[in-house]
Parts: C-alpha cells; sequence; structure tokens
C-alpha cells in the first residue's frame, strides 16, 4: 500500500501555479488525504472489505480527477449539474 504524499499529487499538478482554484482543489484534496490516509481505501473498497491497497497510481488519479472536477470550467460545470439535478444551487460567495 502506497502511503507516500506525493502519490496524492495529481499529474497536471503544474497547473496549480497558474489557476487559483485548480491550486484550490488540489490542495484541499491533498489535506484530506494527509488527514484520513485511508480515505481513498474505503472509497475503492469493496463492500466488507476495509481495506483496497491503493497504489501510487490510484492515488494520483484521484488527486487529478478531483483537481479537474472542481478546478477547470468543464469538470465544474458537470459537477454544476449534478449538484442542480439534486436541488442544489451553486454561486458565487462574492461575485465579481
Amino acid at each position: 500500500m502506497v502511503r507516500r504524499e506525493t502519490s496524492n499529487i495529481g499529474f497536471r499538478s503544474e497547473r496549480t501555479a497558474f489557476d487559483r482554484i485548480e491550486e484550490a482543489a488540489a490542495t484541499a484534496w491533498f489535506e484530506e488525504m494527509k488527514r484520513d490516509p485511508y480515505l481513498l481505501d474505503m472509497a475503492l473498497a469493496n463492500p466488507g472489505n476495509e481495506k483496497y491497497g491503493v497504489t501510487g497510481r490510484d492515488a494520483r488519479v484521484a488527486a487529478t480527477l478531483i483537481q479537474w472536477l472542481i478546478g477547470t470550467n468543464v469538470g465544474f460545470a458537470i459537477l454544476q449539474r449534478i449538484l442542480e439535478k439534486t436541488g442544489y444551487k451553486v454561486t458565487k460567495k462574492n461575485p465579481t
């Protein structure tokens, strides 16, 4: 089971240097994985099996997906449609 912190950094982490939303998403995921390093195991494990055995690639794919889903226009639009279909409304806290 891989537990190196670098495994929780996405494949396109260089994008976080110029996109504040991608940076915030990537940082939040990285911090969550530090707080609970078995969270991804639980998400990927079969029911009744606590441990999945996350590989470094699994961790990097998950980090990349989080960064993309929340931090990019395309990913966030998909997330917004999902939330709206389930009764939520996404609004910007301080519209500019």
